[in-house]
């Protein structure tokens, strides 16, 4: 293995310099030496591929984590972009986690709605004892229960989403007015 190819490819993705030391535990049961210093020069030179403004940018859209990848020389570049696109992420992020809650909330309601369906249909049945019947009664109250709180659940979310949406949309804007470039993600 050539320890400069190796470490080019590891800071052409942002893997961190601490990577060597699992290379190392691992070579050692074949009682192979890293050569640390040829990979961590292959490492900051594929670092400078990776620790761009633009792949800043483009690794906080993702919501990846930066690693601490960067030599400190490049670092503030790279930061400079991954600031804007982990806060336009969780802008994002925050907005879909809420909508996505109305979705659940929503399925909840119909899944339970149809159980209680279910249970009227049982409550029809002249065979039933009076405890039986009550049993199911109860059964029912305690579904609309759910119901009500699933319900709650949903309101709750959907009266959030106006308010996250107007944030994710200050977000865009403070983003694009560092010169980068958003597709419309605050629908």
């Amino acid at each position: 293995m050539s320890w400069h190819a190796r470490g080019v490819m590891d800071g052409a993705e942002g893997v961190p310099p601490s990577k060597v030391n699992e290379y190392q535990s691992t070579c050692d049961k074949y009682s192979v030496q890293v050569d640390r210093a040829t990979y961590e020069e292959g490492r900051q030179e594929g670092a400078k591929r990776y620790c761009t403004r633009a792949n800043g940018f483009s690794v906080g859209m993702n919501g990846d984590r930066y690693e601490n990848a960067c030599p400190g020389g490049i670092e503030r570049t790279f930061l400079s972009g991954y600031q804007p696109g982990r806060l336009m992420w969780s802008a994002v992020n925050n907005m879909q986690v809420a909508e996505s809650a109305v979705r659940s909330s929503t399925y909840r309601i119909q899944t339970i709605e149809n159980q209680v369906d279910r249970l009227y249909v049982d409550l029809e049945d002249t065979s039933l004892t009076d405890k039986q019947r009550s049993e199911i009664r109860n059964q029912i109250r305690w579904l609309r229960r759910e119901i009500d709180n699933e319900r709650d659940k949903r309101r709750t979310n959907e009266l959030r989403i106006p308010e996250l949406r107007d944030r994710c949309n200050q977000a865009r804007e403070r983003v694009e007015s560092l010169g980068f470039v958003v597709t419309d993600v605050c629908y």
